[in-house]
């Protein structure tokens, strides 16, 4: 929620939004900006947006706002300039920048102006206090990978943890993991429920396959069975799900292996275990690409 909540709505009033809300620490992400015009008459010209404290933009990027203007930038800020925002028009543009080491939550700053050009004083626009989300939380791990050795990385939210291996490759990489919500992704699939947070994990390499253990607390598992957990797995790569079906959110195949010790159906799931004391963990095998899965 917004800390203006409950305040009177300005009379030149912006929503805005800078998404992704939650990443990894040390993370190149693509964010997107979005500036709607909320005010009854007034057009928006330019826009600043400062990133937080330990976040960096890096330089030379070509970014293309949409549906007209520029966006340049320069230092630590996206400036967005001839914008020429009539009331009710939303402007976007993505950019890529790099989160903060440490975890937290931190505050992109953004100045807006009337002006195209963002000069002269007094014509700046203020947020709607019930409209505007401009926090990023930094959480999970990131653990750098050294050039032809394996590496692995772990995070835990209490009640869901999530062990990550990567194995080597010919380049040196960094994994970067973090836990969202269990409904980050969703299967449609009718006997499936999510239980467990979503694995959002990722390694800056195109040569490394990963195997990622998921294990609940007993306190998730409740009375059930290891067999019957199921994976819920989301990739911008195609696959074969367990119905032969091929998509890109689906729950996850068994493995099967030919002659290799590598299976010949990734991704897919490796093990169920059942764990003395009531928990549960879940093994799959996932490619290159930049996965989420939860059970």
């Amino acid at each position: 929620m917004s800390p203006f909540a409950g305040a009177a709505t300005p009379k030149k009033p912006y929503g805005s939004d800078v998404s992704p809300h939650t990443v990894p620490p040390s993370s190149t992400t693509p964010y997107t900006f979005t500036l709607t015009n909320e005010a009854k008459s007034q057009m928006i010209g330019a826009a600043n947006l400062t990133a937080p404290s330990g976040f960096t933009i890096p330089p030379g990027q070509t970014l293309g706002p949409s549906p007209r203007g520029t966006a340049t930038v320069a230092g630590d800020m996206v400036e967005l300039r001839d914008l020429g925002l009539m009331p009710g028009e939303t402007a976007t543009t993505t950019f890529m920048a790099i989160s903060a080491s440490d975890p937290g939550v931190y505050a992109w700053l953004l100045d807006v102006r009337q002006a195209n050009d963002f000069r002269g004083s007094g014509n700046s626009f203020v947020p709607d206090p019930d409209n505007v989300n401009l926090t990023t939380t930094v959480t999970g791990v990131a653990v750098a990978c050294a050039a032809n050795e394996p590496c692995s990385g772990s995070v835990s939210d209490g009640t869901t943890t999530a062990d990550v291996h990567v194995d080597s490759g010919g380049t040196a990489a960094v994994l970067t993991i973090t836990l969202l919500p269990t409904d980050a992704i969703s299967c449609a699939a009718s006997e499936y429920t999510g239980t467990s947070a979503t694995v959002d994990f990722n390694v800056t390499a195109d040569d490394r396959t990963k195997t990622v253990t998921i294990m609940l607390d007993a306190t998730l598992v409740a009375d059930r069975d290891a067999d019957e957990f199921e994976v819920c797995y989301s990739s911008p790569n195609a696959f074969v799900d367990k119905f032969e079906e091929t998509v890109t959110t689906g729950l996850l195949p068994d493995c099967f292996f030919i002659e290799s010790e590598i299976p010949a159906n990734p991704p897919c799931v490796l093990s169920r275990t059942n764990i003395e004391g009531g928990s549960v963990s879940v093994s799959f095998f996932a490619p290159e690409g930049d996965p989420k899965g939860h059970i």
